[in-house]
């Protein structure tokens, strides 16, 4: 088989890491060397946004947040968006690589509790339709128990992607619960998301969450 990032011929790796415990065996499609061009972001980290930093200390973008009145979401990332992850998503996420999502199966399942409900971030319906699939819930694997707790108002239709910082921050609220409130009244919630870029993606779906009745919402992401 090639690596699907350099394309260079690779002997297919076995992940057996979750094995032991009698979940499905995964595949990794990349090769040690381009594996290592991911930029894992470590012990220390913003507590805010999980962006990798030499301290501790909410960053600027979350003390931000913070003024604004926000409760801070406390987001736990995994990697650095670097040009390995940039180029790993268009594969992944914008051309359809579907199967790439096997690369960082079980990445977030090592560090979300079980004693909080999971609910994976949303994509409006016309970009399910045209993608084929969620990208954030197709990095968890099959054995994973969460809840389709939010979805896109009708009238979401802008691509996060192609807007400024200033347009993404600012766009007006855009999901609405999916489940009955009960559901999550004062429950613990972790959002699943690909990536932090601003934020607003995600204080969007906290802010519907804690109208909702939740006790308190925190997140992951792959990507910072």
């Amino acid at each position: 088989m090639n690596c699907e990032i350099c394309k260079k011929q690779i002997l297919r790796t076995w992940n057996v890491k979750q094995f032991i415990f009698g979940k499905t065996i995964e595949l990794y499609d990349i090769c040690n060397g381009c594996r290592k061009d991911f930029n894992e972001i470590g012990a220390i980290f913003c507590p805010g946004c999980g962006r990798k930093q030499m301290n501790s200390k909410l960053c600027s973008d979350c003390n931000l947040w913070k003024i604004k009145g926000y409760q801070i979401i406390n987001n736990r990332a995994i990697y650095c968006y670097n040009q390995m992850m940039k180029q790993y998503f268009r594969e992944y996420k914008f051309r359809g690589g579907y199967h790439l999502k096997s690369i960082f199966m079980g990445e977030i399942e090592k560090i979300t509790d079980s004693r909080r409900t999971l609910i994976v971030i949303p994509i409006a319906n016309d970009k399910l339709q045209k993608r084929g699939f969620n990208q954030s819930s197709g990095l968890i694997s099959a054995q994973t128990k969460w809840i389709d707790g939010l979805k896109c108002q009708k009238h979401f239709k802008a691509t996060q992607s192609k807007k400024t910082r200033y347009q993404r921050i600012n766009t007006q609220q855009w999901f609405e619960l999916n489940i009955d409130p009960n559901q999550i009244e004062n429950k613990k919630i972790t959002l699943i998301d690909d990536i932090y870029t601003t934020g607003r993606t995600l204080y969007h779906a906290a802010d519907c969450l804690y109208q909702a009745g939740a006790k308190n919402v925190n997140s992951i992401t792959l990507i910072r």
